[in-house]
């Protein structure tokens, strides 16, 4: 049995995850992709398939959506969906799972895993989550990937699958907030180039290839999505946003939470 993971990972605490869960599910060979940085590889060949991200203002990342629909129409195949938050996930697994449902897969296993907060406007209102994911968190987090092997070995078997939707129908969702407040929210960066080293880190993390190095870098406003991975990332704190001028940045995973994750 083979088994694909798409993801996407700004600040490196989804990739922990996937690479957790590839650990752990141990009847069938597990592959990742990472879509913002590696050739894609369709999904055709593969027995059931992921798609594993961060929640992104209550919901799935635009680039996560664009690359779901750019995928081949499915026909049934079982897939399974994560994301990772660090406040409150929303309607995210939902929205998720219906993008994946619209591409003509059948997602039978989701989870939501709590993760360190990376968004700055939080964390300057001291949400950190900075214990997550708790005991309590990696034991559902074991129980998803045991569910995700239980439905590895159904499909060994022959048998059918049934889709999640049938638990969503019940819940009450908080809907995703527009791209246009991500937007407002996040403002037009600035960059600071007396502390702007070109390092080209900014255009590296950007999934939206919003930054071109040249050879400092150059913003096209009309392809940023607002995510805040150029801010995070700036090892000089070089880039402002709206009322952030380098304060609150998430820089990737602590010592403590790799450890944690591994």
């Amino acid at each position: 049995m083979r088994g694909i993971v798409y993801y996407y990972s700004s600040t490196g605490n989804t990739k922990l995850a996937v690479n957790y869960l590839k650990k752990h599910i141990l009847n069938a060979e597990i592959d990742l992709c990472d879509i913002a940085n590696e050739k894609i590889v369709i999904p055709d060949d593969y027995d059931i398939v992921g798609f594993a991200s961060f929640a992104e203002y209550l919901g799935p990342p635009t680039l996560m959506k664009n690359f779901i629909e750019s995928l081949s129409m499915q026909n049934g195949k079982p897939a399974f969906v994560l994301n990772t938050f660090g406040g409150f996930t929303g309607q995210t697994q939902t929205e998720f799972a219906k993008q994946v449902e619209a591409r003509g897969f059948r997602v039978v296993v989701g989870h939501s895993l709590k993760m360190p907060m990376n968004y700055p406007p939080m964390k300057r209102k001291g949400k950190h989550s900075e214990n997550a994911p708790t005991t309590k968190d990696m034991s559902n987090f074991n129980d998803y990937i045991g569910r995700i092997g239980k439905s590895i070995s159904q499909i060994e078997k022959g048998e059918e699958l049934k889709s999640i939707f049938g638990a969503f129908s019940l819940k009450k969702l908080v809907p995703s907030m527009s791209r246009d407040k991500v937007k407002k929210d996040f403002g037009i960066q600035q960059i600071d180039k007396e502390k702007c080293i070109n390092c080209g880190n900014c255009a590296r993390v950007c999934g939206y290839n919003a930054i071109e190095m040249s050879p400092s870098p150059v913003v096209d406003h009309n392809k940023c999505n607002g995510c805040w991975a150029c801010y995070n990332q700036c090892p000089k704190q070089a880039i402002h946003a709206r009322s952030f001028k380098g304060e609150h940045q998430y820089k990737g995973p602590s010592k403590e939470l790799i450890d944690r994750m591994s």
